[in-house]
C-alpha cells in the first residue's frame, strides 16, 4: 500500500517494492500494489504513481495496481477479490499447497 498523497515516501515505497520483486520466495507470486488515499484532493493520480514505480518492468508477472481509498472504502473490496481470486489461481499457490501437504504427513 501506497500513500498517494505523501510523495516524499515514494522512493521507499518504489526500494520496498523492487525488494519484494528480488524476493526468491515471492517469485512468482500474484502482486497486489494500492495507491491509497485517493480520496484526498493532493494525492497523485494512481496512472502517475504507476509510471514513477516503473510497473512496466514488472513483465509477465501477475499484478494489480489499484487507486483506493481505506477511508470511504473506494476500490479496496475488489482489489481484494482480485487477489484471492488470483491466489486461488496461481501455480505458485498449488505448489505450496503441495508441498505443505507433503510436510504435515511427514509429520505424523
Amino acid at each position: 500500500m501506497i500513500d498517494a498523497s505523501c510523495p516524499s515516501s515514494f522512493e521507499d515505497s518504489k526500494s520496498a517494492l523492487e525488494k519484494v520483486l528480488r524476493h526468491d520466495d515471492l517469485r512468482g507470486a500474484p502482486l497486489l500494489i494500492l495507491a491509497n488515499k485517493q480520496d484526498l484532493p493532493d494525492a497523485v493520480s494512481s496512472e502517475e504513481l504507476a509510471r514513477y514505480l516503473d510497473l512496466k518492468e514488472l513483465g509477465e508477472r501477475l499484478y494489480l495496481f489499484e487507486a483506493v481509498s481505506a477511508h470511504d472504502g473506494m476500490g479496496i473490496k475488489y482489489a481484494i477479490e482480485w487477489l484471492v481470486d488470483a491466489m486461488e489461481r496461481s501455480k505458485r499457490t498449488q505448489i505450496l499447497r503441495t508441498r505443505a501437504g507433503a510436510s504435515a504427513a511427514g509429520n505424523m
